[in-house]
């Protein structure tokens, strides 16, 4: 392991310099931001505390494919249709690199607060009673959450309510409860056996082939993306498949999950989309796969376009740029909400988000921000508005050195279930913490994870009850 580790990372030394001598700063800049990624998870795998890290690998999973796979796409992909991603993009690679190695020596420095527990933590599989009873409770609260969302208009929410909901909104209750819905395909996926194909399997895969198909009818891709994540993750935990065949249907997810993005974004190019009910989208879906409805509009309704720039999120690239330009800093400005950060919005009605990004992009930067439309400041360009270098790494190694702290204590919980649980569900959270402000982040690492935390331990309380009724009632 030694060896091949050894070898991966002369090649990529090899070819950042290379890339440095043809002239690619960028590229070379993206390739060095990948070593610190490499060596979190390979440090997790040999010392065997992946689930140790599981949150700050997943955090800096999402700043590398935001800041190097998306942004890199749009810098050399998407001038062949006259867009440029911004100014200082040589200075936005130097940002991630900030990120990504600040986050590297913040998990290691908060691993050594304490000695690392003895006992070995790399994924323990769930009982199969275990599983089979998550799978029941998970699935009636699937179907429950599904049939209020379907009544309160959660499926037409995109085009009729807009990205703004009021805390009286029943969807504001059900957004809130989201976590819980996804567990269902977490235990779907400890479920899975080989072979695949299977009579034995072909519950679980139709579940998570039905909820593609449905969340498809809202023109939303995150929820696919996350149900499908759950269900591999839940794969693992499993332990019925071995990591050989994994490797491969994540090769397989890959491509199957961009080309996804795409289909589902010429989809919602067509009006039909929009207008019709759920059989017009899904007909207008099925006629882009075959190829009945090409791309109209122009280039930058361009669904490659769109996936490129949703990946990297553009609003960032614009603060960075004006920040260059300004040379001034905005510091802990708006930081006095965070007395606010556990009073839920329906107890006060008016409550400012916490969240100050988007108002920030609307007031000094011009975005169009709508009851329908937001757009997202990001972490890294945020935290270089208020402080330049110094501020994005040391913003970067306290998130950091917080979430390994989080699953150090995720790693003391003794109920498999449980722990399995809220590290999947914590790790899906974390993947997404490149898109919000530094206040947003705070949000999100504080309130957000404690109060999936006390949904998810009520929601495993029920499994183990359940599974206890059903072995007394056995013993009768």
């Amino acid at each position: 392991m030694y060896i091949k580790a050894s070898i991966f990372l002369i090649i990529n030394v090899i070819v950042l310099i290379v890339c440095v001598f043809l002239g690619l700063p960028e590229l070379s800049l993206g390739l060095l931001a990948f070593i610190p990624l490499f060596l979190i998870i390979y440090i997790s795998v040999l010392s065997k505390s992946v689930e140790l890290r599981l949150l700050s690998i997943a955090h800096m999973t999402g700043q590398f494919f935001c800041w190097v796979i998306g942004f890199l796409g749009c810098f050399y992909i998407l001038p062949s249709i006259g867009y440029q991603i911004g100014k200082y993009t040589i200075v936005t690679m130097i940002l991630i690199n900030l990120v990504m190695w600040a986050s590297l020596i913040g998990s290691l420095i908060a691993v050594k607060f304490r000695v690392l527990p003895e006992r070995e933590i790399l994924f323990l599989p769930l009982s199969d009673k275990l599983t089979h009873s998550g799978v029941i409770i998970t699935g009636i609260v699937f179907i429950l959450t599904s049939i209020f969302n379907l009544i309160f208009g959660y499926y037409d929410a995109r085009y009729v309510i807009g990205g703004s909901l009021s805390s009286d909104s029943p969807l504001y209750f059900l957004g809130g409860i989201s976590t819980l819905q996804y567990l269902f395909f977490f235990l779907l996926g400890t479920r899975l056996e080989v072979p695949l194909i299977s009579q034995k399997n072909f519950p679980y895969l139709f579940a998570i082939s039905f909820t593609v198909i449905l969340s498809s009818m809202t023109g939303g891709r995150e929820p696919v993306i996350r149900a499908i994540i759950f269900f591999f993750i839940g794969n693992i935990y499993g332990g019925k498949i071995k990591f050989s065949l994994l490797r491969k249907l994540l090769l397989f997810l890959i491509p199957f999950l961009l080309a996804f993005t795409i289909v589902l974004g010429y989809a919602r190019a067509d009006q039909r989309f929009y207008n019709g009910n759920f059989s017009d989208r899904l007909s207008t879906i099925s006629q882009v796969m075959l190829g009945k409805i090409e791309f109209q509009g122009n280039e930058y309704d361009d669904p490659v376009f769109a996936l490129l720039t949703r990946i990297t999120e553009p609003t960032g690239q614009l603060v960075i740029d004006g920040v260059v330009d300004s040379q001034r800093y905005i510091g802990f400005q708006n930081f006095e909400r965070i007395f606010s950060i556990f009073i839920p919005k329906f107890v006060t009605g008016e409550k400012l988000p916490l969240d100050d990004g988007a108002e920030r992009l609307r007031d000094n930067y011009g975005v169009n921000i709508t009851e329908f439309t937001s757009a997202p400041i990001t972490f890294m360009a945020d935290s270089f508005e208020r402080g330049g270098y110094l501020m994005v790494f040391f913003a970067s190694l306290i998130l950091s050195c917080w979430l390994t702290c989080v699953g150090r204590f995720l790693s003391f919980i003794k109920q498999p279930l449980l722990k399995s649980a809220l590290l999947c569900s914590f790790s899906f959270v974390c993947l997404r913490l490149y898109t919000p402000s530094i206040l947003g982040v705070i949000s999100t690492v504080t309130y957000s994870l404690l109060r999936d935390f006390i949904l998810i331990n009520l929601l495993v309380f029920l499994i183990y009850f359940s599974l206890q009724l059903s072995f007394k009632g056995q013993t009768k």
